[in-house]
């Protein structure tokens, strides 16, 4: 099996670079610090939130919320002492690619 190797443009490089950081310090950090301004700014004004259903964790239970009434749901970890998220294996795909082909 072989894959095509794609080379990387510096504005490919760049724009994968953005969307890192918009996850991470602003998605990523914003829920673990509660700090619902910079989570906020990461948010379209509908998110589409995808979760395991109770019965299957094959089961996809997608919901489209308005993004405030999402933060208003995500808001209940405020009880917890803290929270982490452990975050790998990023791929971006640009104009509807992957940079490595599907199986």
């Amino acid at each position: 099996m072989s894959y095509e190797v794609r080379r990387a443009t510096l504005e490919t490089l760049i724009e994968r670079q953005q969307l890192h950081d918009l996850l991470i310090t602003c998605w990523c950090t914003g829920v673990d610090t509660v700090n619902w301004k910079l989570y906020r700014a990461v948010l379209a004004d509908e998110v589409e939130m995808d979760f395991p259903g109770p019965s299957s964790v094959n089961a996809s239970l997608p919901v489209v919320w308005k993004s405030d009434d999402w933060i208003g749901f995500a808001r209940q970890i405020e009880g917890f002492d803290s929270s982490q998220h452990c975050v790998s294996n990023f791929i971006y795909g640009f104009s509807g690619r992957l940079p490595f082909p599907e199986r």
